[in-house]
């Protein structure tokens, strides 16, 4: 009787203890869907106000894009006017807030006058690095465009100083690695090579091939190459103007043949195979055409033994049809 009261008791003790887990259960979830309706309105509320942010904020970019394009509109016929007008215009550009806008035109309308508002800008202490960075690498090209004006109208004295000071604001900016350094170390090494001036020349142009040859190699060495080995003509050294002459053709070969066998792979794309996801090679010159061997035609007695009865009996002669290999009667 007492096993049974015991198993009666531990039977209801555990019935509680399950009835009590549901019901924590359900209050636990209970609670989490109080709190989900608690915070529904600040989540609402903070996902309406991210949208309205969004909106608020395209909208100004777009509105400050179209006064940009409007202020811009009102400076070009003085970018088209006297120097005196160039230089001005610039400068209001960036006394506006639109310093890369000014760089951008500075550069696009080199001459004398954005040259110099340019150089005032780029001296100002109003500028973060960044714009200061960008106003440079604008001012080095607007030198480099003044000074082939320069030297086309003869102003070789000027000319060489605004190459002399763009390289300068190219090495500053952007260091002796970028590719823009070397363009101006040949730009400037041309000039004295047109003045005479050879050995001015032969340094610059070595040490653009030297920078060249570090940063890839002997690729897009061969036009320097070319310019030394004119250089060297010039000062009757034939040994060392056939040496660079050569360089330069074994480089223009290499280039050549590596541009005609890409051409070759991109015009004939069955020269490629896929084998089992591996490409193959395939030699157009190893392609055969397979021969169709002729078909070899039994002896006649050897077709007659195997024709039926009827046909061995049948005093008529059959003929074989070459084509198909049919047997057939002649007409009488």
């Amino acid at each position: 009787m007492q096993d049974e009261e015991l198993r009666a008791a531990i039977a209801e003790l555990k019935q509680q203890q399950l009835d009590l887990m549901s019901e924590v259960k359900k209050r636990r979830n209970k609670d989490l869907w109080e709190k989900l309706q608690a915070l529904s309105p600040l989540m609402s509320g903070v996902l309406i106000s991210s949208v309205g942010l969004y909106c608020t904020y395209t909208y100004n970019q777009q509105a400050l894009k179209l006064q940009t394009i409007q202020t811009v509109e009102k400076f070009i016929p003085h970018l088209l006017g006297t120097e005196v007008s160039k230089k001005a215009a610039i400068l209001a550009m960036s006394s506006l807030g639109n310093t890369e806008i000014a760089a951008k035109f500075g550069q696009l309308f080199a001459s004398e006058g954005t040259v110099s508002a340019l150089k005032s800008i780029a001296a100002s202490d109003n500028n973060n690095n960044k714009d200061h960075i960008m106003v440079n690498k604008a001012l080095a090209n607007a030198l480099d465009t003044v000074a082939e004006q320069y030297r086309v109208e003869k102003r070789y004295a000027q000319a060489e100083e605004a190459y002399k000071q763009a390289l300068a604001l190219k090495e500053r900016t952007g260091g002796t690695a970028d590719p823009d350094y070397s363009s101006n170390l040949e730009k400037l090494a041309q000039f004295y090579t047109a003045q005479g001036n050879y050995v001015q020349a032969e340094q610059l142009l070595k040490r653009s091939i030297s920078l060249k040859e570090k940063r890839s190699g002997q690729n897009n060495v061969a036009e320097a190459y070319k310019s030394l080995a004119d250089v060297y003509k010039l000062q009757g050294n034939l040994a060392e103007y056939e040496l660079y002459m050569k360089k330069a053709a074994g480089l223009d070969t290499k280039a050549l043949q590596t541009a005609n066998d890409r051409k070759q792979q991109s015009a004939d794309p069955s020269s490629t195979e896929t084998v089992s996801g591996d490409v193959k090679k395939v030699d157009p010159n190893e392609t055969k055409l397979e021969e169709k061997q002729p078909t070899p035609i039994a002896d006649p007695g050897t077709i007659r033994s195997e024709l039926p009865q009827t046909h061995q009996n049948a005093s008529t002669t059959m003929f074989i049809d070459e084509d198909n290999g049919d047997l057939f009667k002649p007409a009488a």
